[in-house]
């Protein structure tokens, strides 16, 4: 294929593959009768959102973790039969927002964990009863400012960790 892939010419599933292994958003573009799983994972490999393309019968929960894997907000077009611990997690290490698409039957401690380990101060999104010593840590030791945010009966097991 010289150039780019364009529309309004036809194509080979080959060159199809290729433009959407380096540019996941032409795989809206990619004819019906060529979409293949291959071709789903290449393109939510390359761009998570691709995800929102996928057609139903080749929306797996593989197909789906290497989405948010790529992309966390990419859990928006997961469907909720594919919501796994495992999409789940992966999609809140990526981006810590995605927590609030996890159904409330995943969110353990693990999870909680992963939400708050971003740079920023995610704890206080954290409900009171969900406030963990390990929680708190690891959002202390990723954002001090966290600690405010720390409940008071585990204040002092903080300081006394992060000695």
């Amino acid at each position: 294929m010289s150039g780019s892939v364009g529309t309004d010419q036809a194509h080979t599933y080959e060159e199809w593959l290729i433009a959407v292994k380096k540019d996941g958003s032409l795989f809206a573009d990619v004819p019906r009768e060529l979409i293949t799983l291959e071709m789903c994972l290449a393109a939510v490999n390359a761009w998570g959102e691709a995800l929102n393309y996928v057609p139903l019968e080749y929306q797996t929960v593989e197909v789906c973790l290497a989405a948010v894997t790529y992309k966390g907000s990419a859990i928006y077009y997961t469907p909720g039969n594919l919501l796994t611990f495992e999409v789940c997690l992966a999609a809140v290490k990526q981006w810590s927002q995605a927590i609030y698409q996890v159904p409330e039957e995943l969110r353990n401690e693990e999870m909680y964990i992963a939400s708050v380990s971003h740079k920023m101060n995610r704890l206080k999104w954290v409900p009171p009863s969900r406030r963990t010593l390990k929680v708190c840590l690891e959002a202390v030791s990723c954002y001090p400012a966290s600690i405010h945010y720390s409940p008071y009966s585990i204040l002092e097991m903080i300081c006394e960790e992060t000695k």
